[in-house]
Protein backbone atom coordinates (compact mmCIF):
# COMPACT_ATOMS: atom_id res chain seq x y z
CA UNK A 1 0.00 0.00 0.00
CA UNK A 2 2.74 2.35 0.78
CA UNK A 3 4.07 2.29 -3.19
CA UNK A 4 0.44 3.18 -4.02
CA UNK A 5 0.38 6.79 -2.84
CA UNK A 6 4.08 7.96 -4.45
CA UNK A 7 2.76 6.50 -7.69
CA UNK A 8 -0.58 8.17 -7.39
CA UNK A 9 1.23 11.40 -6.92
CA UNK A 10 3.29 10.88 -9.74
CA UNK A 11 0.75 10.25 -11.82
CA UNK A 12 -1.27 13.26 -10.82
CA UNK A 13 2.25 15.14 -11.39
CA UNK A 14 2.80 14.41 -15.05
CA UNK A 15 -1.06 14.83 -15.56
CA UNK A 16 -0.52 18.02 -14.46
CA UNK A 17 2.04 19.07 -15.88
CA UNK A 18 1.05 17.93 -19.68
CA UNK A 19 -2.10 19.96 -18.43
CA UNK A 20 0.21 23.17 -18.06
CA UNK A 21 1.61 22.38 -21.41
CA UNK A 22 -1.45 22.10 -23.50
CA UNK A 23 -2.77 24.97 -21.65
CA UNK A 24 0.22 27.10 -22.69
CA UNK A 25 0.01 25.99 -26.38
CA UNK A 26 -3.48 26.75 -27.18
CA UNK A 27 -2.72 30.34 -25.26
CA UNK A 28 0.34 30.48 -28.02
CA UNK A 29 -2.02 29.32 -30.79
CA UNK A 30 -4.68 31.90 -30.09
CA UNK A 31 -1.49 34.67 -29.92
CA UNK A 32 -0.81 35.99 -33.38
CA UNK A 33 2.42 35.68 -34.36
CA UNK A 34 4.75 38.22 -35.48
CA UNK A 35 5.86 38.14 -39.35
CA UNK A 36 9.54 38.91 -39.99
CA UNK A 37 9.91 41.61 -42.56
CA UNK A 38 13.39 42.67 -43.90
CA UNK A 39 14.69 45.47 -46.24
CA UNK A 40 17.88 47.07 -46.94
CA UNK A 41 19.03 50.37 -46.98
CA UNK A 42 18.01 51.62 -50.66
CA UNK A 43 17.87 54.90 -51.63
CA UNK A 44 14.02 56.66 -51.27
CA UNK A 45 12.48 53.15 -51.05
CA UNK A 46 13.45 52.46 -47.46
CA UNK A 47 15.84 53.81 -45.55
CA UNK A 48 16.92 55.14 -41.37
CA UNK A 49 15.89 58.27 -41.17
CA UNK A 50 18.90 60.40 -39.46
CA UNK A 51 16.92 62.14 -37.28
CA UNK A 52 14.26 59.92 -35.87
CA UNK A 53 15.61 57.06 -36.63
CA UNK A 54 12.05 55.49 -37.83
CA UNK A 55 12.04 53.18 -41.37
CA UNK A 56 10.75 54.82 -43.87
CA UNK A 57 10.36 55.09 -48.02
CA UNK A 58 7.89 54.42 -50.65
CA UNK A 59 8.28 50.80 -50.35
CA UNK A 60 7.84 50.96 -46.74
CA UNK A 61 4.61 52.07 -46.78
CA UNK A 62 3.23 50.20 -49.31
CA UNK A 63 4.13 47.05 -47.66
CA UNK A 64 2.98 48.59 -44.60
CA UNK A 65 -0.33 49.65 -46.12
CA UNK A 66 -0.14 45.50 -47.77
CA UNK A 67 0.53 44.22 -44.05
CA UNK A 68 -2.03 46.44 -41.97
CA UNK A 69 -4.75 45.28 -44.55
CA UNK A 70 -4.32 41.86 -44.46
CA UNK A 71 -4.71 42.04 -40.40
CA UNK A 72 -1.15 40.97 -39.75
CA UNK A 73 1.42 41.49 -37.05
CA UNK A 74 4.63 42.16 -38.42
CA UNK A 75 8.22 43.59 -37.65
CA UNK A 76 10.43 45.40 -40.42
CA UNK A 77 13.86 44.81 -39.97
CA UNK A 78 16.46 46.94 -41.90
CA UNK A 79 19.72 44.53 -42.92
CA UNK A 80 22.67 44.80 -45.21
CA UNK A 81 21.75 43.19 -48.58
CA UNK A 82 23.68 40.13 -48.43
CA UNK A 83 22.23 39.05 -44.74
CA UNK A 84 18.73 39.99 -45.84
CA UNK A 85 19.20 37.56 -49.10
CA UNK A 86 20.47 34.64 -47.56
CA UNK A 87 18.11 34.98 -44.39
CA UNK A 88 14.96 35.21 -46.59
CA UNK A 89 16.37 32.35 -49.00
CA UNK A 90 16.86 30.20 -46.38
CA UNK A 91 14.48 31.00 -43.80
CA UNK A 92 10.77 30.19 -43.42
CA UNK A 93 7.51 33.14 -43.73
CA UNK A 94 9.77 36.09 -44.15
CA UNK A 95 9.35 38.77 -46.45
CA UNK A 96 11.66 40.71 -47.97
CA UNK A 97 12.15 44.01 -50.24
CA UNK A 98 12.23 45.71 -52.25
CA UNK A 99 13.64 42.30 -54.49
CA UNK A 100 14.12 42.71 -57.97
CA UNK A 101 12.74 39.96 -59.82
CA UNK A 102 14.38 37.94 -62.01
CA UNK A 103 14.49 34.63 -63.98
CA UNK A 104 17.14 33.48 -61.92
CA UNK A 105 14.86 34.18 -59.02
CA UNK A 106 11.71 32.91 -59.83
CA UNK A 107 11.71 29.83 -58.64
CA UNK A 108 13.23 30.76 -55.55
CA UNK A 109 10.78 32.77 -53.29
CA UNK A 110 7.01 33.33 -53.17
CA UNK A 111 6.21 36.74 -55.21
CA UNK A 112 3.52 39.01 -53.92
CA UNK A 113 3.56 41.71 -56.12
CA UNK A 114 5.42 44.36 -57.90
CA UNK A 115 6.86 47.69 -56.38
CA UNK A 116 7.86 49.26 -59.04
CA UNK A 117 9.30 48.92 -62.63
CA UNK A 118 13.07 49.22 -63.03
CA UNK A 119 15.96 49.07 -65.72
CA UNK A 120 19.07 48.41 -65.48
CA UNK A 121 21.80 49.85 -68.02
CA UNK A 122 26.01 49.99 -68.96
CA UNK A 123 27.12 53.82 -67.44
CA UNK A 124 30.59 55.44 -67.50
CA UNK A 125 31.31 58.42 -66.03
CA UNK A 126 31.62 60.86 -68.95
CA UNK A 127 35.32 61.99 -68.36
CA UNK A 128 36.57 58.07 -67.80
CA UNK A 129 35.17 57.06 -71.59
CA UNK A 130 37.69 55.47 -73.62
CA UNK A 131 38.28 58.40 -77.07
CA UNK A 132 37.08 54.98 -78.97
CA UNK A 133 33.57 53.52 -77.89
CA UNK A 134 33.91 49.72 -77.19
CA UNK A 135 31.89 47.01 -78.90
CA UNK A 136 29.42 44.46 -76.76
CA UNK A 137 32.58 41.94 -76.94
CA UNK A 138 35.10 44.41 -75.86
CA UNK A 139 32.90 45.20 -72.61
CA UNK A 140 32.59 41.52 -71.86
CA UNK A 141 36.19 41.94 -70.89
CA UNK A 142 36.28 45.87 -68.96
CA UNK A 143 35.60 45.29 -65.32
CA UNK A 144 32.40 46.01 -64.20
CA UNK A 145 31.01 46.83 -60.67
CA UNK A 146 27.82 45.07 -59.59
CA UNK A 147 26.53 44.35 -55.82
CA UNK A 148 27.00 40.93 -55.07
CA UNK A 149 23.79 38.58 -54.91
CA UNK A 150 22.28 41.07 -57.56
CA UNK A 151 20.27 40.04 -60.36
CA UNK A 152 22.57 42.58 -62.49
CA UNK A 153 25.37 40.22 -61.39
CA UNK A 154 23.54 36.99 -62.06
CA UNK A 155 22.85 38.26 -65.57
CA UNK A 156 26.66 39.42 -66.51
CA UNK A 157 27.58 35.99 -65.31
CA UNK A 158 25.18 34.36 -66.82
CA UNK A 159 26.21 36.11 -70.26
CA UNK A 160 30.09 35.69 -70.35
CA UNK A 161 30.65 38.97 -68.34
CA UNK A 162 34.17 37.77 -66.76
CA UNK A 163 35.94 40.54 -64.59
CA UNK A 164 32.84 41.71 -62.17
CA UNK A 165 33.90 43.40 -59.34
CA UNK A 166 31.32 42.52 -56.84
CA UNK A 167 30.26 45.21 -54.04
CA UNK A 168 28.74 45.01 -50.61
CA UNK A 169 26.12 47.62 -52.18
CA UNK A 170 25.22 50.55 -54.29
CA UNK A 171 26.75 53.07 -51.83
CA UNK A 172 30.03 50.90 -52.00
CA UNK A 173 29.75 50.60 -55.93
CA UNK A 174 29.29 54.69 -56.85
CA UNK A 175 32.18 55.62 -53.87
CA UNK A 176 34.30 53.16 -56.60
CA UNK A 177 32.53 55.28 -59.77
CA UNK A 178 33.45 58.74 -58.24
CA UNK A 179 37.02 57.66 -57.15
CA UNK A 180 37.97 56.42 -60.38
CA UNK A 181 38.78 53.21 -59.55
CA UNK A 182 36.32 51.54 -61.95
CA UNK A 183 34.92 52.70 -65.24
CA UNK A 184 31.73 50.97 -65.78
CA UNK A 185 28.82 49.95 -63.88
CA UNK A 186 25.11 48.74 -64.24
CA UNK A 187 22.75 51.18 -62.53
CA UNK A 188 19.19 51.68 -63.05
CA UNK A 189 16.97 55.15 -63.07
CA UNK A 190 16.60 54.97 -59.33
CA UNK A 191 20.54 54.29 -58.65
CA UNK A 192 21.29 57.45 -60.57
CA UNK A 193 19.35 59.83 -59.09
CA UNK A 194 20.84 58.66 -55.64
CA UNK A 195 24.21 58.71 -57.00
CA UNK A 196 24.15 62.25 -58.63
CA UNK A 197 22.07 63.22 -55.50
CA UNK A 198 25.02 62.33 -53.20
CA UNK A 199 27.82 63.51 -54.99
CA UNK A 200 26.25 66.25 -56.51
CA UNK A 201 26.72 65.60 -60.39
CA UNK A 202 25.25 66.51 -63.27
CA UNK A 203 23.41 64.65 -65.82
CA UNK A 204 26.12 64.83 -68.55
CA UNK A 205 28.83 63.53 -65.71
CA UNK A 206 27.46 60.27 -66.23
CA UNK A 207 27.20 58.66 -70.04
CA UNK A 208 24.48 55.10 -70.83
CA UNK A 209 27.23 53.12 -72.80
CA UNK A 210 24.83 49.92 -73.33
CA UNK A 211 21.26 49.38 -72.71
CA UNK A 212 20.42 46.10 -71.69
CA UNK A 213 16.93 45.40 -73.07
CA UNK A 214 16.89 41.99 -71.21
CA UNK A 215 17.16 43.97 -67.61
CA UNK A 216 13.55 45.33 -68.07
CA UNK A 217 12.55 44.05 -64.82
CA UNK A 218 10.39 45.18 -61.37
CA UNK A 219 11.24 45.51 -57.96
CA UNK A 220 9.17 43.78 -55.86
CA UNK A 221 7.54 42.01 -52.47
CA UNK A 222 8.63 38.58 -52.03
CA UNK A 223 8.26 35.96 -49.21
CA UNK A 224 10.98 32.86 -48.81
CA UNK A 225 10.00 29.92 -50.58
CA UNK A 226 9.30 28.11 -47.22
CA UNK A 227 6.11 29.96 -46.43
CA UNK A 228 3.15 28.26 -45.56
CA UNK A 229 -0.06 28.84 -48.71
CA UNK A 230 -2.28 30.80 -46.20
CA UNK A 231 0.06 33.10 -45.15
CA UNK A 232 1.40 33.12 -48.76
CA UNK A 233 -2.47 33.90 -50.07
CA UNK A 234 -3.52 36.45 -47.07
CA UNK A 235 -0.63 38.80 -48.04
CA UNK A 236 -1.24 38.32 -51.96
CA UNK A 237 -5.00 38.99 -51.96
CA UNK A 238 -4.53 42.39 -49.47
CA UNK A 239 -1.21 43.54 -52.01
CA UNK A 240 -4.45 43.14 -55.05
CA UNK A 241 -6.52 44.76 -53.22
CA UNK A 242 -4.66 47.65 -52.24
CA UNK A 243 -4.15 47.89 -55.85
CA UNK A 244 -7.50 47.75 -56.60
CA UNK A 245 -8.28 50.64 -54.09
CA UNK A 246 -6.02 53.05 -55.10
CA UNK A 247 -3.51 53.07 -52.02
CA UNK A 248 -1.01 51.84 -54.25
CA UNK A 249 -0.75 54.66 -57.08
CA UNK A 250 -1.58 57.53 -53.36
CA UNK A 251 1.57 55.82 -52.43
CA UNK A 252 3.75 55.37 -55.13
CA UNK A 253 2.62 58.41 -57.61
CA UNK A 254 5.43 60.81 -56.21
CA UNK A 255 7.96 58.48 -56.99
CA UNK A 256 6.65 57.58 -60.64
CA UNK A 257 6.93 61.23 -61.41
CA UNK A 258 10.18 61.59 -60.00
CA UNK A 259 11.38 58.73 -62.57
CA UNK A 260 9.14 60.31 -65.32
CA UNK A 261 7.06 56.75 -65.58
CA UNK A 262 3.45 56.93 -67.08
CA UNK A 263 1.63 56.14 -64.07
CA UNK A 264 -0.05 52.03 -63.69
CA UNK A 265 -3.59 51.59 -64.64
CA UNK A 266 -5.31 49.95 -61.98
Amino acid sequence: MSLIKPAIACFLSLTLTQFTFSARDLLAADKPSTIEVITESAFTLSYIDPEDKQLKGYAVDLVKAVMDNAGLKYEITSLPWIRAYKKAAKGENILIFPMGRSEEREEKFNWVGEIIPMSYNLYSMTKNLPVTPLSFEQLKKETIAVPRHDLRADYLKNNNFTNLLLTSNNEQTHRLITHGRINYFLSSPLGLTELRKKYNLQPDDITRVFEFKELQTSLAIAFSLRTSDELLTKVKESYAAIRQQGEYKKIMMPLYKQLGYDLPEE
